[in-house]
């Protein structure tokens, strides 16, 4: 096994590394300031791409014309994309969590304690230890315990306890991944009832995209890189002439794989719970943005040529 080996760098020295590998710096003074404000590993996911790739893989030099500030304006996009993505991504997690507790809660006021309103896969095992009910439960009681909330505090003053929360309570105490894994859980007439709010004609492609957004929101959350993501939990495709809108995508390899993808769907629930979003056309505008600078393009986040054609962003 390879011991680490690699010295630790002062600014300067990071500096110097670079300009010696090829990479264009015009600006010491601002370069540093950059690298010290944002770290020297973190901006390296953003020159990656611009470095030579000798014997099938990246080495350590650049290829020509590769300029620090290109690598600072494909950061600053990566950020403004995140930003758009997270805005959108907290519509659906909301609007999701409303229409659950509006549907389940004229079954059960508590309905996320009642086992019998989930599918028995999500409430029995055949495995020793815990359901996936009973993880979401741990992981939701958690959640109420540790809460700071005012509503909380004045539920638990005026009730006597945490755990007698209504379902239209609980919800706010949901994360996307307690939302999502709910969802999972549910019967399967619900998960329809849901799916339909949201001009969705399977619940197995909300339950997918659900997953799929969920994780794209932890990679936000945690300051990961985004623009050319490959994704590692993809959301399923609807298929031909389910949503007439997503054909366009079938044809496209690899598509559900890139950020494209999650793009496409988040327009879709955008339109759908607030007509008057403007979310489709902000989105199109920061694409259409792109910097120009070489070795990058929007190709590398699965869009295609002919992106601005779809439906999704007209």
């Amino acid at each position: 096994m390879s011991v680490y080996n690699k010295p630790h760098l002062s600014l300067a020295d990071q500096l110097a590394l670079l300009k010696q590998r090829g990479l264009q710096i015009t600006d010491d003074v601002a370069a540093m300031e950059y690298l010290h404000r944002n770290g020297y590993y973190r901006l390296s996911a953003y020159w990656y791409p611009f470095r030579e790739i000798a014997a099938n893989q990246r080495s350590d030099n650049f290829l020509p014309d590769s300029k620090f500030e290109d690598v600072c304006a494909l950061y600053i996009f990566d950020k403004n994309l995140k930003l758009l993505l997270l805005d959108a991504i907290e519509c659906v997690e909301i609007a999701t969590r409303a229409e659950i507790a509006l549907h389940l809660g004229a079954y059960d006021i508590f309905a996320h304690t009642n086992q019998h309103l989930f599918r028995s896969s999500f409430t029995t095992s055949n495995r020793p230890g815990q359901t996936n009910y009973e993880k979401w439960q741990k992981k939701f009681n958690e959640a109420v315990a540790r809460s700071q909330d005012e509503f909380v505090k004045h539920h638990e003053r005026k009730y006597g306890d945490r755990s007698s929360i209504p379902i239209w309570i609980a919800i706010e105490l949901w994360d996307f991944g307690l939302l999502s894994r709910f969802y999972s859980g549910m019967k399967t007439p619900d998960c329809i009832s849901v799916a339909t709010r949201f001009a969705i004609p399977n619940w197995n492609l909300m339950e997918s995209w659900l997953r799929s957004l969920n994780y794209v929101r932890n990679v936000i959350a945690h300051h990961g890189r985004l623009w050319n993501l490959n994704l590692s939990i993809n959301p399923k495709l609807p298929k031909e002439n389910e949503m007439c809108d997503f054909n366009v995508l079938l044809p496209l390899q690899n598509v559900n794989t890139r950020i494209y993808s999650v793009c496409c769907i988040l327009s879709h629930f955008s339109n759908v719970i607030d007509f008057k979003s403007s979310w489709t056309q902000d989105l199109a505008a920061l694409v259409k943005s792109f910097p120009n600078i070489p070795y990058v393009s929007i190709q590398d986040m699965g869009f295609p040529v002919s992106w601005q054609s779809h439906n999704f962003w007209k």
